[in-house]
């Protein structure tokens, strides 16, 4: 399992996923934490045991699954376009062309030569055919209107009726048959005097006068146009996601509209929340084959049927626009009222809208990053819970088990190779392991990691023995570890009085160890 390569000195060089984000401060830990060294195919830290996601990763590291996911919806796009109509939506075939009627035969044409300053025209007349050269900006064209149609370069000349001829120029008009003009009428002999009108804002500035009892604050005022609130606040705000809608406005209505931790903001807990988001609801390994740790030819196989099957079937991006009618929120039944920006998905019809912030994954109720989802039974989930719904995922490497053999144990799934210990991988099949925070552990490791000490004894309390718990102290459950600090009295089942790490039988033990007044 590799991650894109890098070239250093014109070398490409493979980089491994587990060294992909390396040294990035985790966001839960702090400085308790060195930084993020990830698991070679578990997907957490081996310093601190959290997630990828909780640590402050670069964004190209967060954005691979977004990216895989608008590959899957281009392609969807690319087959939509090269779909065959429909057959009732099936344009005719074409008809065949109908025989042409042969063209009449050309008459004789007489000669007509024109003269003029821009093309000369030479011809000559033969009987059934004409024959024309024109010279145009110092370019011959040769048109032939007889039987030589096959060497001419321009387009036949126009159709005269039957006449069989050019139609003659007409003959020049001279002055004395020029028509006479009638003289203009008086009122448009009358000079016409053009008034200019001064804007409507400075004739209101000439019409105020300003009163001496006026303040100067108050005469400024009336003077001073009133202008709008300056935007520069949202001007300055660079997001690092936006949904892909033209108007700005029905972006910035979206953005305002989610809950104030959770808009998309450059530099804010929006952003780190964003990029969690990504990594969480969409991890790359959900998606890519390749992103997954050994798998089989026939598990490769599997995984790729399976992303082609929910692209086709459930994904999909949600669209941002603005309410035109009153509607219901599908998620807190609230109403959208007209004019408010509201959120749809295509996959679960036209009846249904969301609020920006309702449009939430109906399994883990978090914001569906990106606005992309997946539609399964008339439910949006994000693409981590939709893929859980139709295959198990392993709880140690975080990856779709497509094996056909598989574990259970602790209400979770696990690859057969990968139900090792949480702590050194040390294969558990057949063997002893004691649950902590649902990851098996072997005895050795809970025993030096999370075992306790028994307050009398200060052994070890095995996790196969019985003990008592008190605050922070402990104690074997056993007549010598659990008695009376003062009379050795055994407990085991009986009312006492705990001090500390002392136990009492009674009140008269417990002033006997411990005077009155400590």
């Amino acid at each position: 399992m590799a991650a894109d390569p890098q070239i250093v000195s014109g070398i490409t060089e493979k980089v491994l996923t587990h060294e992909v984000g390396a040294g990035a401060p985790c966001l839960k830990c702090g400085d308790k934490c060195p930084g993020l060294d990830l698991h070679f195919w578990r997907k957490i830290c081996r310093n601190c045991k959290c997630k990828q996601e909780d640590h402050d990763v670069l964004s190209s590291i967060s954005t691979r699954g977004i990216n895989n996911i608008g590959k899957l919806l281009m392609q969807d796009r690319e087959i939509a376009q090269q779909k065959p109509p429909k057959s009732n939506e099936s344009s005719p075939p074409p008809k065949a062309p109908k025989a042409a009627a042969p063209p009449p035969a050309p008459k004789p044409v007489k000669q007509t030569i024109v003269n003029d300053t821009n093309s000369n025209v030479n011809g000559t007349a033969k009987s059934g055919d004409l024959n024309v050269t024109i010279d145009i900006g110092g370019k011959k064209h040769s048109l032939d209107f007889g039987g030589h149609a096959e060497q001419n370069d321009m387009p036949p000349p126009p159709n005269f009726g039957d006449q069989g001829s050019f139609p003659a120029p007409p003959p020049p008009i001279e002055n004395d048959q020029l028509p006479e003009v009638p003289p203009l009428p008086q009122e448009f002999n009358e000079k016409v005097e053009i008034k200019e009108e001064k804007p409507a804002v400075i004739e209101e500035y000439q019409q105020t006068e300003l009163k001496p009892e006026e303040s100067l604050k108050s005469q400024e005022s009336r003077l001073t146009p009133t202008m709008p609130p300056s935007s520069s606040d949202d001007e300055e705000k660079e997001y690092e996601w936006t949904p892909p809608v033209a108007d700005q406005k029905l972006v910035t209505e979206y953005i305002e509209a989610l809950p104030k931790d959770k808009q998309p903001v450059v530099g804010t807990a929006g952003a780190k929340y964003r990029k969690k988001q990504l990594m969480r609801q969409l991890p790359p390994h959900d998606q890519e084959p390749g992103e997954c740790h050994d798998l089989t030819d026939q598990e490769t196989q599997e995984m790729n049927l399976f992303v082609k099957q929910y692209r086709k079937k459930a994904l999909g991006g949600g669209k941002v626009e603005e309410n035109s009618k009153v509607k219901s929120c599908a998620e807190c039944i609230q109403p959208l009222k007209v004019g408010d920006v509201i959120v749809w998905a295509e996959r679960a019809g036209s009846e249904k809208y969301w609020h920006p912030g309702c449009f939430v994954c109906a399994e883990c109720k978090e914001l569906l990053v990106d606005l992309i989802y997946f539609y399964h039974e008339d439910k949006i989930y994000c693409g981590r819970h939709y893929c859980e719904l139709h295959k198990p995922r392993c709880a140690a490497c975080d990856e779709l088990i497509f094996a056909p053999e598989y574990t259970q144990a602790e209400d979770c799934y696990w690859h057969l190779k990968h139900f090792c210990c949480w702590h050194c991988d040390q294969p558990l099949g057949g063997k002893n392991y004691v649950p902590h925070d649902n990851q098996p552990v072997c005895i050795p490791c809970y025993e030096k990691s999370f075992a306790h000490s028994c307050s009398t004894c200060k052994e070890i309390i095995a996790p196969n023995t019985e003990w008592v718990t008190f605050e922070e102290f402990h104690w074997h459950a056993q007549p010598e570890c659990f008695k009376c600090t003062e009379c050795s009295k055994s407990l085991v089942g009986k009312p006492c009085i705990p001090k500390g790490e002392m136990v009492f039988c009674c009140s008269q033990c417990k002033r006997a160890k411990i005077p009155p007044g400590q």
